[in-house]
C-alpha cells in the first residue's frame, strides 16, 4: 500500500496543488477567468491562466521550484497567444507556484507574478525568433 501511494503521489499531488491555487485566485475576485488552458492538440498546457480586464497572469505549478522550466513556459505562452490572440493586447505576467507558496497570502501570490521579471515583451521576442524559417539555398 505504501509503495503504491508513493508511486502515485506525484500524479495526484500536482493537480491538487493546481486546484488549490486556482481556488485561491478565484476567491480573490480579481479575475474574470481562472483555470487551466491547453491547446487543441494537447501539446501545450498552462496550469493556471488568470485574466482580468487589465492583465493576464500565467502560472506554472510544480511541487518544487527546481522543476520549473522558464523556456518551456515561454513556449507554452506563445501557443496560448496563438490560440487566444484577442488577449495579446493585455500585459502579461508569468510565474511559478510551488508548495511553499501555499503559505503566502493571495496578494503575495499575485505579487509574485507581477515581480517575476518575465514580461510579455520578452516572450514575444522569443516567439518571433522561433518563427523564422531558414531560406532554402
Amino acid at each position: 500500500m505504501r509503495d503504491a501511494f508513493l508511486a502515485g503521489y506525484a500524479a495526484f499531488s500536482r493537480p491538487a496543488l493546481r486546484d488549490c491555487f486556482t481556488s485561491i485566485l478565484l476567491e480573490s475576485g480579481r479575475f474574470s477567468e481562472v483555470g487551466p488552458w491547453w491547446d487543441r492538440r494537447g501539446f501545450n498546457e498552462i496550469d493556471i491562466v488568470a485574466v482580468s480586464g487589465r492583465e493576464i497572469l500565467l502560472f506554472e505549478v510544480k511541487r518544487s521550484e527546481e522543476k520549473i522550466n522558464p523556456v518551456q513556459l515561454a513556449n507554452k505562452t506563445q501557443a496560448f497567444f496563438e490560440a487566444r490572440s484577442k488577449l495579446q493586447k493585455l500585459p502579461l505576467r508569468l510565474a511559478s507556484l510551488t508548495l511553499e507558496d501555499l503559505r503566502k497570502s493571495t496578494d503575495e501570490i499575485i505579487e509574485k507574478a507581477c515581480s517575476s521579471g518575465f514580461s510579455q515583451r520578452r516572450v514575444h521576442r522569443q516567439s518571433r525568433q522561433r518563427k523564422r524559417i531558414p531560406s532554402a539555398g
